[in-house]
């Protein structure tokens, strides 16, 4: 199970082992060992957003979103 704050008010989707989940209340997903997620979110700014598993604190990322300009 993880969660990041980057879900928070934002509207998100995740297609997880044929379920999709879709909302602007999405906390976290929870995956068994070897299952895949795909998370879709839309986010409206850049920013350094972290995650971690709430189980093993030691498992942790992050994503860094960057604004490109267009040519």
């Amino acid at each position: 199970d993880f969660g990041s704050d980057m879900f928070l008010n934002t509207l998100t989707h995740v297609d997880s082992n044929g379920v999709v989940t879709y909302g602007n209340g999405v906390e976290g997903v929870l995956l068994e060992p070897g299952q895949e997620a795909t998370i879709r979110l839309m986010l409206n700014h850049s920013g350094r957003f972290q995650f971690q598993c709430s189980i093993h604190k030691e498992m942790k990322g992050e994503i860094l979103l960057l604004t490109v300009d267009a040519v």
